[in-house]
């Protein structure tokens, strides 16, 4: 196991939470423990996610955002279009 990859992710840990606690809005998406839980399964070597592995990153993603913008606010102006392109990704990965 990379403990410095452990002991960084445990640093960004502390960092969301002091910025949650200074009101600010942030999440952090632990994209570490799910790929680190099936290695071989799930990445082709120590450094690259295979299809399987890209998969679990992008639900971590989805579900990240899924919980965050959920419900999906209406939007206006020029965020219409990122918003237009997320809810379709969205809408794919549910189906």
């Amino acid at each position: 196991k990379n403990n410095w990859v452990i002991d960084f992710n445990n640093g960004l840990v502390n960092v969301v939470e002091m910025s949650q606690a200074n009101g600010k809005d942030v999440t952090l998406v632990d994209m570490y423990t799910p790929i680190n839980a099936d290695t071989e399964n799930l990445m082709n070597d120590l450094l690259h996610t295979n299809t399987a592995g890209n998969d679990v990153l992008a639900q971590q993603w989805f579900n990240a955002l899924d919980a965050r913008f959920s419900p999906i606010p209406e939007p206006s102006g020029p965020t219409f279009l990122i918003f237009a392109l997320l809810l379709q990704i969205f809408q794919r990965k549910r189906n």
